[in-house]
């Protein structure tokens, strides 16, 4: 059995962030080890859409309110996949509808997701050619969410980091110490 006792030494802004009911966009650590440029940087346009589109394709659980037993799990779009405009992903985050286009390019060329533009018919009548539909491939954002798990001792190991260098004994530095004193006066 599980044992759960709370901290009385739990900070004032950890209890009450804990209150809070957050949703919306997850964004993996690991997603800036894979979506990146060329060069290596993190593709950060990239990965914020595709955490709104995989937020689209998390189901949703509806209980009952009496029981909380599981009463269906929903989609939340209302077609076969998620339609979202280029434009709309560019008004919510604040992008340009180039950078959109740009990063779903990108997204697709790593096979994370696939642009579908289809003909829809609107409720009155008319028909609307190239409307963006985006599918995504679960199997491979699983793949880049949970391809880098590292386990260590916590109490004896320290994170890797590439990019820090090891401490050693041997200290150097730039400074070149002197008895000498500078008085620079303006």
């Amino acid at each position: 059995k599980w044992r759960f006792t709370m901290n009385s030494e739990l900070p004032h802004e950890v209890s009450e962030i804990g209150k809070l009911h957050l949703e919306g966009n997850i964004i993996p650590h690991t997603w800036f080890k894979h979506i990146c440029f060329k060069n290596g940087a993190p593709d950060v346009v990239s990965i914020i859409i595709l955490a709104e589109i995989v937020y689209w394709y998390r189901p949703t659980y509806i209980r009952d309110e009496l029981s909380g037993d599981l009463i269906s799990i929903q989609k939340k779009f209302k077609a076969d996949a998620l339609q979202k405009s280029k434009k709309a992903l560019a008004t919510q985050f604040g992008f340009t509808e180039r950078q959109v286009k740009d990063s779903l390019e990108r997204l697709e060329e790593k096979k994370l997701i696939k642009r579908d533009y289809r003909v829809v018919e609107g409720n009155d009548g008319v028909k609307n050619s190239n409307v963006l539909f985006i599918l995504i491939n679960p199997e491979k954002i699983t793949e880049i969410t949970f391809s880098q798990r590292h386990t260590y001792d916590v109490s004896t190991s320290y994170p890797r980091r590439s990019n820090v260098i090891p401490t050693t004994s041997k200290r150097h530095t730039y400074t070149k110490t002197t008895s000498e004193t500078s008085s620079d006066k303006e």
